[in-house]
C-alpha cells in the first residue's frame, strides 16, 4: 500500500506536471495516497515514496533566469548555486525510488510513466496512462495566472491550488537545449566547471571541456 508520494528535486525540471500526473492518478484510481510536490527534501520525503526530478543544470538554470527575471538579475552564479544547494545536494543520501530525468520523459512520455508506477508499485493500464499523460500535458494550455494574481478569481485560484501550475512556468515551451539560446558562452562554462560533478552523475554531456 503506497501511502505518500513526495515529488522533489530539481525546480523547473517539469515538477509541476509530474505533480499534476500522479494527482489525477490518484483521483482517478484505487491508490489513495497523499502527494506533495517540494524540492529540498524534508521529512514528509523520508517517510515516502520518492521521486527525484533531474534536467540538464543549464537549461534549468536559464528558465530560472526567465521565469524569475527580477528575482535573479541575471545572476547565473547565484541560481546555479541555488539550484544545487538547496534542491540537488539536499537529496544526496536519501531514498530516491524513482529518478525522473526530464529528457527521457520528453523522448517517450507514456512509456517513461508507466515505468515510473510501475516502479512504485502501481498497476496502472498503458492505455489508461496515456489519456492522463494527454489530460496533464494541457494545462499549460489553460493559462492561469501566477498565485499572486488569482485572489479576486475563485475559479483561477482553484485551479491554481488544485494544479500547481501556471503561465510563469512556461518560459521556453519546455525545449531541450534551450540554454543555447539564452546563456552566454562564459555562463555555460561556469556552469559545467563549477558542477561537474552533476554531469558525470546524471550523464550529461558537456560543451566545453
Amino acid at each position: 500500500m503506497i501511502e505518500s508520494v513526495a515529488i522533489g528535486g530539481m525546480g523547473l525540471s517539469g515538477s509541476t506536471l509530474c505533480y499534476n500526473i500522479f494527482r489525477v492518478i490518484r483521483d482517478n484510481s484505487d491508490y489513495d495516497y497523499q502527494l506533495v510536490k517540494l524540492h529540498e527534501h524534508n521529512e514528509f520525503a523520508a517517510g515516502s515514496k520518492t521521486i527525484f526530478m533531474v534536467r540538464d543544470l543549464r537549461d534549468t538554470v536559464a528558465s530560472m533566469l526567465r521565469k524569475d527575471p527580477d528575482h535573479w538579475n541575471g545572476d547565473v552564479e547565484k541560481a546555479t548555486y541555488y539550484q544545487m544547494k538547496f534542491y540537488y545536494d539536499s537529496w544526496n543520501g536519501t531514498q530516491k525510488d524513482f529518478i525522473w530525468k526530464y529528457e527521457d520523459y520528453k523522448s517517450n512520455p507514456y512509456q517513461y510513466v508507466y515505468s515510473a508506477t510501475q516502479t512504485l508499485g502501481m498497476n496502472i493500464p498503458l492505455d489508461f496512462l496515456k489519456q492522463i499523460v494527454d489530460g496533464c500535458e494541457g494545462i499549460k494550455d489553460m493559462n492561469i495566472p501566477s498565485h499572486q494574481n488569482v485572489l479576486e478569481n475563485a475559479e483561477q485560484a482553484i485551479l491554481w491550488e488544485e494544479t500547481k501550475m501556471s503561465k510563469r512556468h512556461i518560459t521556453n515551451g519546455g525545449k531541450i537545449g534551450g540554454y543555447k539560446d539564452y546563456l552566454t558562452e562564459a555562463q555555460i562554462k561556469f556552469i559545467e566547471r563549477e558542477y561537474r560533478y552533476f554531469f558525470e552523475e546524471q550523464n550529461y554531456e558537456l560543451d566545453y571541456e
